[in-house]
């Protein structure tokens, strides 16, 4: 387009500086920039005491995933803050149905974690396959370290960081940056979508993970498309994440019986049927904020 306008998550238009394609190449290299120095500002902190590695995981939000979207938005548009959609209320609407919708669908979402780690490769692949869950052991090994501790200040310090700054920080990156420039870029919402989808579950370098986590992507990058707001997704992400924080850190002071993530898994006929329900009410959660949301939108512009 010669005039370099851009459609903003919330439909309403706005003035690029440069092109899509630029902007998104920008993006890219802003990030490697930002990714150097936080490596090295997290290599400052070093270290294996539970508050260096909260102020490594504090350094890692705010400079490889903050900063580079700051950074492109800044040069490449001409109202940054409007066009990744942070001057925009969510609603209560769009807050309530979709930390309802999270809610419901965990034992669904359960079973599709179950699937994905039971996935095995190839016996030509086996030795993949043992580097991969190793990765992941270790990775579960640094979250348990993160979250160390039983007393209030740690959960409380833990859902700040995990929770709030995580959810604020992933989804400024994924939706806000990568998500709204794919978008301008193809000029269809449903492929910017699952593609920061994909590269949300990638970047966690998770394997056994995968497919849950771009079903998770995906929503929170519907729910930017339809709100038009960076909000909702962050307070979505936020909720998620807080979440299981707080299942981990209860299981640890012996007060939950039954692991979040336990929840509709097994064999027995009552988890088929839960997480058969579980699915269902999240399909229908998920029509529901459709048909709605994006009215709600309108009549708020």
């Amino acid at each position: 387009m010669s005039d370099n306008r851009i459609s903003t998550p919330d439909g309403v238009s706005g003035v690029m500086r440069i092109s899509a394609g630029k902007a998104l190449a920008l993006f890219v290299c802003c990030w490697i920039f930002s990714w150097a120095i936080g490596l090295v500002a997290i290599g400052f902190v070093g270290g294996a005491t539970l508050d260096r590695i909260r102020l490594a995981v504090v350094l890692q939000d705010l400079i490889i995933f903050m900063l580079p979207v700051a950074m492109t938005m800044l040069i490449a548009a001409w109202r940054p803050w409007h066009f990744i959609g942070i001057d925009r209320s969510p609603g209560w609407f769009g807050v309530c149905s979709a930390l309802f919708t999270l809610v419901v669908a965990i034992p669904a979402m359960n079973c599709v974690v179950g699937w994905n780690e039971s996935i095995h490769f190839p016996e030509s692949m086996a030795d993949f396959e043992r580097l991969l869950r190793a990765y992941e052991s270790t990775a579960g090994a640094m979250i348990e370290s993160l979250l160390g501790g039983t007393g209030v200040a740690d959960l409380i310090v833990s859902v700040l960081i995990i929770g709030v700054l995580t959810g604020v920080a992933e989804e400024w990156f994924f939706r806000g940056g990568l998500q709204s420039l794919l978008m301008r870029l193809f000029g269809n919402p449903h492929v910017a979508i699952w593609i920061a989808a994909i590269v949300f579950s990638a970047i966690h370098m998770q394997f056994f993970g995968f497919v849950p986590r771009v079903l998770l992507g995906a929503f929170f990058g519907y729910l930017y498309w339809w709100s038009g707001s960076l909000w909702l997704p962050v307070v979505a992400h936020a909720f998620n994440n807080s979440l299981v924080v707080l299942s981990m850190w209860l299981m640890r002071r012996g007060v939950d019986t039954v692991a979040l993530d336990e929840i509709g898994t097994g064999s027995g006929g009552g988890h088929a049927v839960l997480a058969v329900v579980s699915l269902v009410l999240a399909f229908v959660s998920v029509w529901y904020i459709w048909r709605h949301l994006p009215k709600m939108r309108d009549m708020n512009q």
